[in-house]
């Protein structure tokens, strides 16, 4: 459903804020000042603040992560999140791509 990360707690006023929508990526601030980032499983409304959201191309990547290793967030723009994206993408259906030539060549024993 989400990462939650360790650290030193955010500073944010005690309570929760009316219930909005969220999305995959959203890293939102429980009570306790620890972040947590929604993954793909995440709920899809939620109460607690808002502080940034990872970019499309690297969830994925978030998901691979195990515990004990370290996250660093860059603030990028939309242009460079859309662009991250792409080359995502392509990456991705390049072994899509790789994987159905795999398939269809015969074994051999």
């Amino acid at each position: 459903m989400g990462l939650r990360l360790k650290g030193m707690p955010l500073a944010r006023r005690a309570g929760e804020l009316v219930s909005e929508a969220v999305a995959p990526g959203a890293v939102q601030v429980t009570n306790d000042g620890l972040p947590i980032v929604l993954g793909v499983d995440g709920q899809t409304i939620g109460g607690y603040p808002k502080v940034a959201h990872v970019i499309r191309a690297d969830l994925d990547l978030l998901a691979q992560l195990r515990p004990g290793d370290r996250v660093q967030f860059v603030r990028v723009t939309s242009d460079e999140a859309e662009a991250a994206s792409r080359e995502r993408a392509a990456f991705l259906n390049e072994w899509l791509t790789r994987l159905r030539i795999a398939e269809r060549q015969p074994e051999f024993v």
